[in-house]
């Protein structure tokens, strides 16, 4: 018979155990596969108590993701666990050093596994030594290695489908050729002598932050006169390119900045990060780089003190006394500047000066730009001079609607 319940001044059918389904199990497995890529790993073995339906699926997953793990018995354990192929696999160790036996065993089992996204993220350096590429691997993310430029060369070589390269804290004292014929975007952050972009043709997105190590015999040697010269030179295939002030500053400070011309015809968004406005060998690489990218749709800066350089404020003050402005940006439609936070320390008349380097910005972009659409300023604080002067600025662009945000009382003002 059937049971029956009363639901308000009605009675209805109360469903029986049979007709309870276990709707997320008998989801497809494509379905289910793509929900537990989503977990850490430990959540999903965890997950095999639940029936003996998940009791394999820890096993079967296309995604392995190991966050924050220190054991490396238990990275061995998970790999030969596995039962299909693995299409994604990250591992975050914070913790420990890895052997470069380990990583390159964990290297060649994934090769074999047809990887198609790979991330390794240690805390501690760790040493990558010779390896062959992937077939399959579309994206490959390397984080706090040392090693030769040749040895990542052949890697990144040997992977024709790659499309997206991260390289985060590296350590190489040599020239580093990327040839990837698919890559569309790379993030290469650490300490290089150069950079080439060779045999790249669908690269358009890219993010620099080069270093040298300070006191370097390299440094001490030869300053900064050899670094760079090839990494400049291409720049003219991006379209939106990301550059740390560190790199302005190599440039601009060496010998290199006279003898290589530098193109940026192909470029419609830049970004420029932590430049230096007390800084002037960075200011006047900034401003003849804007002058070279005059097709520019989208533009951000972040602007930042550096008082361990050499350089004090007054020479900054004298560039922009003998320097003229000459911008020309007739696709321009958003500009984003973030003049930073003053130091508490600061004293009343470097206060002023901070402030200069984002004011003529400013201005030139006010009257340079007959197309801005919108520009964001943002500021660590509210003084009506400033506000003032930008507003005796005749604008090019009739349309722009400007964005004042004050970080300190942390109000935003539209004009």
């Amino acid at each position: 018979m059937l049971e029956m319940i009363k639901a308000g001044n009605e009675l209805v059918e109360k469903p029986s155990q049979v007709d309870i389904v276990d709707r997320i199990s008998n989801l497809p497995w494509e379905v289910l596969d793509n929900i537990l890529g989503r977990l850490p790993m430990d959540v999903v073995a965890k997950m095999s108590v639940l029936s003996k339906k998940w009791r394999n699926n820890w096993r079967n997953v296309s995604t392995i993701t190991l966050a924050g793990e220190r054991n490396v018995r238990v990275i061995y354990h998970v790999l030969l666990s596995h039962h299909l192929h693995i299409e994604k696999f990250t591992l975050s160790m914070l913790e420990g050093s890895i052997e470069s036996a380990d990583l390159t065993s964990w290297l060649d089992f994934l090769r074999r596994s047809g990887i198609k996204e790979l991330t390794f993220e240690f805390n501690r350096t760790s040493h990558l030594n010779k390896t062959v590429g992937f077939s399959k691997l579309v994206s490959l993310c390397l984080t706090n290695f040392l090693t030769e430029a040749i040895v990542l060369e052949n890697l990144i070589e040997g992977c024709p489908l790659l499309e997206k390269l991260k390289l985060l804290d590296f350590r190489i004292w040599d020239c580093l050729n990327i040839n990837a014929h698919m890559l569309r975007s790379c993030r290469i952050e650490g300490s290089f002598k150069d950079v080439r972009i060779k045999s790249s043709p669908q690269l358009k997105d890219a993010y620099f932050n080069l270093t040298l190590r300070p006191g370097s015999h390299e440094w001490r040697e030869q300053g900064v006169a050899d670094y760079l010269v090839q990494f400049l030179g291409c720049l003219s295939q991006f379209k939106k390119l990301t550059l740390c002030g560190s790199i302005l500053k190599i440039w601009a400070a060496s010998r290199i900045r006279g003898k290589v011309i530098v193109s940026c015809d192909s470029l419609s968004v830049l970004a420029l990060l932590n430049i230096g406005d007390d800084d002037a060998d960075q200011l006047s690489a900034l401003y003849i780089l804007l002058q070279k990218a005059s097709y520019l749709k989208e533009f951000s800066i972040k602007l930042g003190s550096t008082h361990h350089y050499e350089r004090r404020i007054t020479d900054a003050r004298e560039l922009f006394s003998t320097s003229t402005l000459n911008f020309r940006f007739d696709q321009l439609r958003f500009a984003k500047i973030d003049m930073g936070e003053v130091p508490s320390r600061t004293r009343r008349p470097d206060y002023e000066w901070k402030q200069e380097a984002g004011v003529a910005l400013i201005k030139a972009l006010f009257v340079s730009s007959p197309v801005l659409k919108e520009m964001v300023v943002k500021r660590s604080n509210c003084e009506v001079g400033f506000l003032r002067e930008l507003l005796s600025v005749e604008r090019a662009s009739m349309d722009l609607l400007f964005k004042y945000f004050c970080s300190h009382c942390s109000r935003t003002f539209l004009t």
